[in-house]
């Protein structure tokens, strides 16, 4: 399996120490991919039927597994099954996406210019220190990584938020988080066309 990255005239990483990781399905087939890191390793599997997907680590451990068929999806992530909305609620007002790891409050935003094109991941204890961003270059979805998300066990989770945010189907109730979209509505549109 390759592994491009945009050229350089499209793309300029936010931290070259990031590692970025592939979604191999892209926007269209996202829900049966794999995800792989530039070395071409699988670190993620995810297979999908009309009422679940499945995501299993590179040792075929499952991950996560996501209902479709309910108002709003159910994840079960870790053996904790909570709401979609539940799990990356999000904030209308400041117009980002919460999530939880180990007890820590992490938020998606768009990053500020020159990237605005791009859905980082900030602790709320360090809101302007990205650690994490989600990118599409289409079709192809992307998550570039600094060090200390993989190091701290955090990847999973930060994997399936992106797969969640890009999976087609709205994690919110009233529509909102699917269909290739970024954080909310008519912003994701935005996000999207860039």
């Amino acid at each position: 399996m390759s592994y491009h990255h945009p050229t350089e005239a499209a793309w300029t990483p936010v931290d070259p120490r990031f590692i970025p990781f592939k979604f191999s399905g892209g926007k269209p087939n996202i829900r049966d991919s794999e995800v792989t890191d530039p070395w071409g390793q699988t670190v993620m599997r995810i297979a999908s039927t009309k009422r679940e997907s499945t995501l299993r680590n590179g040792q075929g451990n499952v991950i996560a597994v996501i209902e479709w068929d309910h108002s709003v999806p159910r994840v079960m992530f870790h053996g904790e099954e909570r709401k979609s909305k539940d799990m990356f609620p999000l904030d209308r007002k400041h117009m980002t996406r919460g999530m939880t790891h180990q007890g820590q409050h992490y938020i998606w935003k768009n990053m500020p210019q020159p990237h605005e094109a791009l859905v980082g991941l900030y602790s709320s204890s360090s809101p302007d220190h990205c650690i994490a961003y989600w990118h599409n270059e289409d079709p192809q979805i992307f998550l570039d990584a600094a060090p200390e998300v993989y190091k701290s066990g955090m990847l999973d989770i930060a994997l399936l938020a992106a797969f969640m945010m890009n999976c087609g189907t709205a994690i919110d109730e009233g529509g909102h988080g699917g269909g290739n979209v970024g954080l909310v509505g008519f912003l994701s549109t935005l996000i999207n066309a860039a």
